[in-house]
């Protein structure tokens, strides 16, 4: 007998080798063991996950002549013929290439008839979203008054494409995606009995590239087994013509340096080497959602395949990022990786993303925006205009001392008082009385009627006079794009601050 790949060698005969579909497999085998299986079933979920070798195990089952707990023997004629894809009563049709009402007609047809030998006459339709209106149709009437004697079992990748009268009639089974633990073990178990040399690192990237098909899986790894000496992490990224994830990390390195030669200098040096453009895109953008789920301790299958030492690195990065940048840029590459589709100067268009995003790292969470204002005395850090200039005259420099106390008074509870009347200029002063510019800026923080009740209430012997300032700058009243951002109002509510212009 000739070669044989790895998917169909090593493809599972009975329940107990189905992986990562218990849930499933227990349901049919203890519906075997008790006589309880339905005459139609859809068998639902991504591709390579074991749906149709269920089908033909629970084909197997129903049809044993010796069946253990629910388990076909494997051993009796009725099994064989099924595994060897000879059996009468199991027939399997293609729904993508026998999708029309000529194909689902003879189907009925077949129904009629007796089994030839075993219990059941079993159809699997493989693909069954592909029929057409008409052949979905025609197949409804025979499962509307099936014959006791036919089991149907549909398999397919898009279940929201099969009509709802169709949906309705069959018992629904949703496969899932194979976990990454899992087919690594898978992996492993073909390694040792094929003698393939291999670390675990390779295989886990196997695994991550399969994206929960087993099939998918096994494939990759029949592929490295003839072309490489050892199933590594390398020689998987060389084989799929992929940037590792060490190469990713360095060139973050770049971004954390604000270094838009080394990136670009990088970008090249990967193009001369042959690599695309969308794929270095999308698998940067993929290695700075790394990023953020490592910075926010989220355990996934992606952060386990990292490798020790890029893994380290890694954390090291996200202390040069805020969760704010890191999203920012992962959507910045996204949008880019879309756009390539669709313009001719590739090249251009990365590499002007990629001097953005060198800068894109100073963007701070919002929650340490709110910390840093409520642990820093504001009124010293912001630069505040002399409130007299230096070369007035003597008696207006003397006069000041009652307007700094009451400027000093509402600084710890009305700042932004207190912040208008140092920022304002003084028209006319003699004695303790004041004329006051104000910029209209702050029209809603300081009025006449405001600055009255101040004085009244701190009992200082002034009198203020405020007059606005009408400058053109200060009489253009718009509605501010940041009074709908909800990280805005988190920032105001949080300070119980407000936005002045």
């Amino acid at each position: 007998m000739g070669y044989i790949v790895f998917a169909l060698k090593y493809r599972p005969q009975k329940f107990a080798d189905v992986l990562g579909q218990e849930h499933i497999v227990t349901v049919l085998s203890n519906g075997v063991n008790n006589n309880r299986i339905p005459h139609a079933m859809l068998f639902s979920g991504p591709r390579g996950v074991g749906k149709t070798t269920t089908a033909r195990i629970l084909a197997k089952a129903l049809n044993c002549d010796n069946p253990k707990q629910g388990e076909p023997c494997l051993e009796c004629s009725s099994c064989k013929a099924i595994m060897e894809g000879r059996d009468m009563d199991v027939i399997e049709i293609d729904g993508a290439s026998n999708r029309g009402i000529d194909e689902i007609r003879d189907l009925r047809e077949k129904a009629k008839y007796a089994t030839v030998k075993g219990r059941y006459k079993i159809f699997i339709i493989d693909e069954i979203h592909m029929l057409t209106k008409e052949a979905f149709n025609a197949l409804l009437k025979i499962l509307e008054e099936p014959p006791e004697h036919v089991i149907f079992i549909f398999a397919t990748t898009e279940p929201f494409n099969v009509i709802p009268t169709i949906l309705s009639r069959c018992q629904r089974f949703d496969f899932k995606r194979i976990p990454l633990k899992k087919t690594v073990e898978q992996l492993e178990y073909i390694c040792s009995a094929e003698n393939i040399d291999f670390d675990n690192d390779g295989l886990k990237l196997v695994a991550q590239l399969a994206d929960g098909s087993l099939r998918d899986a096994t494939s990759i790894l029949d592929q490295l087994a003839s072309t490489a000496e050892k199933v590594t992490y390398d020689n998987v990224n060389i084989m799929f013509g992929r940037l590792n994830d060490d190469f990713f990390g360095r060139f973050t390195e770049y971004i954390i340096e604000r270094n838009p030669k080394g990136l670009i200098d990088s970008l090249n040096d990967v193009m001369a080497r042959g690599y695309d453009l969308e794929s270095f895109v999308s698998e940067f953008a993929f290695y700075i959602h790394k990023l953020f789920l490592i910075k926010n301790k989220i355990e996934t299958e992606e952060t386990e395949v990292m490798s020790e030492t890029v893994k380290e690195l890694a954390i090291k990065q996200t202390k040069e990022f805020s969760n704010e940048s890191l999203m920012q840029i992962t959507t910045e590459l996204t949008e880019t990786s879309s756009k390539l589709k669709f313009t001719n100067n590739k090249k251009l268009l990365v590499e002007n993303e990629l001097a953005r995003i060198a800068y894109l790292i100073e963007s701070k969470d919002i929650n340490d925006i709110i910390a840093m204002i409520k642990n820093v005395n504001i009124g010293e850090i912001i630069k505040r205009k002399p409130l007299i200039e230096e070369k007035k005259e003597e008696k207006i420099s003397q006069s000041t001392n009652i307007m700094e106390k009451l400027i000093n008074l509402l600084k710890t509870k009305k700042f932004f008082i207190s912040e208008a009347l140092r920022m304002s200029k003084i028209r006319y002063t003699k004695d303790n009385y004041y004329e006051l510019e104000v910029p209209r800026a702050y029209i809603k923080d300081l009025n006449q009627k405001t600055i009255d009740e101040e004085i009244k209430e701190q009992n200082l012997d002034i009198e203020i006079k405020i007059f606005y300032n009408n400058e053109e700058k200060y009489n253009k009243f718009k509605t501010n794009p940041f009074e709908d951002n909800p990280l805005i109002n988190k920032l105001l509510k949080e300070t119980d601050s407000q936005i002045i212009e």
